[in-house]
């Protein structure tokens, strides 16, 4: 496992991400109307957090590696046999002591070998994530309109309308584009092979944001294709170019994005198949 005291490579994907369906906004203050994973600014612009984005791809990442990979992610199981301490209270104390007196040299080592893939990518208590989100603005530094909506809560016994519960909301229409983009630094073909999967289902649209809205119909988004590009370098002699001419070695775009991130998944299935 690469760490991070040297910079080995470096990534920059950008792109669309364009709503689907209508998604759920807040105001990012004290509205007890509006409750959400999307936010505005002090300016009004509804924007997406990068912090929701990354926790979204986190767990649709987690939900297919779980079938892929025997022990693709901790987190689906905290309970297992699984080495990595991430979302086991019990093992984040043992590894608290192993870090406390052991050199760096082991304890990097210890790392690298009880993570699991998920959390080698995504971050934990003993690793910083690999992976950073922007937030998500308009394209065009437009000021999308919300739309309140109604809602009426159901009481569960008699499985109609509960008397005098009704609620509102607000959301942004289906159709709004925002910018997406994407940094990851010090990434193997293993790691990109895990990234890729949440990524592949955002361009294939298979991707919610707005946590428990999802059931009502909103949400769904998708990273446009044709909006792709992937900016990288990978080794010292990239590195030098990136330093010496200001600008990336590798670009690809559109379906060569797509393209370089199936072949990642394809690896990653290949070498556990081995």
């Amino acid at each position: 496992m690469i760490t991070f005291e040297k910079m080995y490579n470096r990534y920059h994907l950008t792109g669309t991400l364009m709503l689907n369906q209508a998604a759920h906004i807040g105001s990012g203050a004290g509205n007890d109307e509006i409750d959400s994973l999307f936010i505005c600014d002090h300016q009004g612009r509804h924007f997406i957090p990068g912090s929701s984005l990354r926790g979204a791809l986190r767990s649709t990442v987690e939900r297919v590696i779980g079938v892929l990979l025997k022990n693709g992610s901790c987190c689906l199981d905290p309970m297992s046999d699984l080495a990595c301490p991430s979302g086991n209270r019990a093992k984040q104390e043992k590894m608290n002591e192993f870090v406390g007196k052991n050199k760096e040299t082991e304890i990097c080592q210890k790392i690298a070998t009880d993570l699991c893939p998920t959390c080698q990518i995504f971050g934990s208590p003993f690793l910083s994530s690999r992976v950073r989100l922007a937030d998500l603005f308009p394209q065009n530094n437009c000021h999308p309109q919300g739309q309140k909506r109604f809602g009426v809560a159901i009481d569960r016994d008699t499985e109609t309308a509960a008397k005098g519960l009704l609620f509102t909301y607000q959301v942004v229409e289906a159709g709004e584009k925002f910018d997406f983009e994407l940094w990851a630094e010090n990434m193997t073909d293993d790691n990109w092979g895990v990234l890729a999967i949440g990524l592949l289902e955002m361009i294939s649209g298979h991707f919610w944001l707005g946590g428990k809205k999802n059931t009502s119909g909103l949400g769904q988004c998708q990273l446009r294709e044709d909006s792709l590009k992937l900016e990288y370098f990978d080794g010292s002699s990239g590195l030098k170019h990136y330093l010496l001419k200001q600008a990336w070695p590798v670009i690809k775009n559109g379906g060569q994005v797509k393209a370089f991130l199936t072949e990642k998944v394809k690896n990653l299935l290949e070498k556990a198949a081995a």
